[in-house]
């Protein structure tokens, strides 16, 4: 992980932090929109540009964790284009987050927040952990406040930190 990924990964935590209380979070798609929001003349632009009328509407909009990292993503620092229809799931979308995060904490929040193995990942007693520390959490806002505080604990890294369950050493 570089330092700007470290730099980068604390500040989206943050603002997700600051968001969060706005959205509906969810495990689901990283981001699905409320019919009518988006149209298809919103394809490809800069989601940055909408980003006002998507604030205005965020209650109604569901986000995963990914998500949410992504919507702060693009606040603070990107002109990521709107890939098209009413959920945002496109390699580009991951990809783009993964630039700004690194591809470990992407899929351990991804893990973590999803209780489950969602992605391969091929340390698996860090795998593990992160599936303990979201089992700890049974809302999933909840889950993604304790994710967020972790990586702005961490320095912008996620290191999963199971309290209850048996945490295997890495």
């Amino acid at each position: 992980m570089t330092n700007k990924q470290r730099e980068r990964s604390v500040a989206i935590a943050k603002d997700v932090l600051k968001q969060i209380k706005h959205l509906r979070i969810v495990r689901d798609r990283y981001m699905v929109f409320p019919d009518g929001l988006f149209d298809y003349t919103d394809i490809g632009r800069d989601m940055q540009s909408m980003l006002p009328r998507l604030f205005r509407y965020r209650k109604k909009c569901r986000v995963c964790a990914l998500g949410a990292c992504m919507l702060s993503h693009v606040k603070l620092y990107d002109k990521f284009n709107l890939p098209g229809a009413a959920a945002v799931w496109d390699h580009s979308f991951r990809d783009n987050l993964v630039s700004a995060m690194g591809e470990r904490n992407t899929c351990l929040i991804e893990t973590a927040f999803e209780k489950a193995s969602i992605v391969y990942f091929p340390d698996e007693a860090a795998e593990h952990n992160a599936i303990a520390f979201g089992r700890q959490y049974k809302n999933d806002a909840d889950r993604l406040v304790a994710i967020m505080k972790a990586v702005i604990k961490n320095k912008g890294e996620f290191i999963p930190e199971a309290k209850k369950a048996k945490r295997i050493a890495a």
